[in-house]
């Protein structure tokens, strides 16, 4: 099972350039952590540094931010989200196409690839040929990767897209359970 939540921030106010702020994705990764029940013990999950894991029940967690929207995944298997406002990247398509091989030609598939490289715990550092294990096209909904080792969710929404990564496990895919908006400031 996943939890997913994705959740509307607010305005983060503007930066020293007068450019909109975005909020923080690991703040709202903590919140929702410390406010759901964690398996280890009583109280909520206790999240350290990247790569975000329960420091008691060993649940991995990963967060996604675009613009003043966040996505925050839990799963028990390393997992990865992204999200993204719909939108052309031609210059990051290429350039990740070019250093993985992976045909990226449009926001979805950019997104899967964000996913899995954040589930395999590559998402800080450079992605070469063969990091990115997925199929020739991506479909809405749950696909395997070409490796079976990973399932991939991909949700193309009319302005936001969000997809996840987990370990297969070697199990079927997992239940995505889509979760209620985490709790106020």
């Amino acid at each position: 099972m996943i939890d997913l939540w994705v959740w509307s921030a607010g305005a983060g106010g503007r930066d020293d350039f007068s450019r909109p702020r975005s909020p923080s994705g690991r703040a709202g990764l903590r919140r929702i952590a410390a406010a759901e029940p964690c398996a280890g013990g009583s109280g909520g999950c206790v999240i350290a540094a990247a790569p975000y894991r329960c420091e008691r029940c060993g649940d991995r967690w990963s967060v996604s931010h675009t613009g003043a929207m966040i996505a925050v995944a839990r799963a028990a298997l390393p997992v990865g989200v992204d999200i993204e406002t719909r939108r052309e990247r031609p210059a990051a398509f290429a350039l990740l196409q070019r250093l993985t091989g992976t045909r990226v030609r449009d926001i979805e598939r950019w997104t899967q690839c964000e996913a899995l490289l954040k589930a395999r715990g590559q998402a800080h550092r450079r992605p070469g040929p063969g990091d990115l294990p997925l199929l020739p096209e991506w479909v809405p909904g749950w696909q395997p990767s070409s490796d079976r080792a990973w399932w991939v969710h991909t949700d193309p929404g009319a302005e936001l897209i969000v997809s996840v990564a987990v370990a297969s496990g070697a199990g079927p895919a997992p239940r995505l359970r889509l979760r209620g908006m985490p709790v106020p400031d």
